[in-house]
């Protein structure tokens, strides 16, 4: 089983599981970061499945963005792709809470619509989001010389 990175609340969540590396050995270190993803959206009563790309420095940058916002009430973690599918957004609510913007577009069909809904996440969630990242960038760890590292 991949890892995953999942978000849920009572009727509403997304689940991003990485499921390989679209390229291997390509001369561009860029290139050899590209993780093919399964994007599940559930939105009250809609719900979709598609594949999306990400690349590592998504999710590294992601986890470190989480692990600032654990500690700093005024950071915002984003996790958003190159290819506009995908944009999720969590800001502190309260002190025990935290807001999800979700925006999800399946640009694969020309007249696919992006949904945008929000969540609503307690504090011990985000430990356990840092954690599912964590396996994440340990089974797809950032490939070549970027300025971004895996923590």
């Amino acid at each position: 089983m991949n890892p995953y990175l999942e978000m849920l609340d009572a009727a509403s969540g997304i689940r991003l599981e990485p499921i390989e590396f679209i390229y291997t050995e390509q001369e561009i270190d860029w290139d050899n970061n590209w993780l093919r993803t399964l994007v599940t959206v559930k939105a009250n009563d809609f719900s979709e499945t598609y594949e999306a790309n990400f690349l590592t420095l998504d999710f590294e940058r992601f986890k470190q963005e989480l692990l600032l916002l654990n500690t700093d009430s005024c950071a915002c973690a984003v996790f958003c792709g190159l290819e506009d599918q995908l944009e999720i957004a969590i800001t502190r609510a309260t002190p025990d809470s935290f807001f999800v913007r979700i925006r999800s577009s399946d640009q694969v069909t020309n007249d696919a619509m992006p949904v945008s809904y929000e969540l609503t996440l307690q504090q011990a969630t985000l430990d356990v989001l840092i954690s599912q990242l964590q396996m994440i960038t340990k089974a797809f760890p950032i490939r070549g010389d970027f300025t971004i590292k895996n923590s």
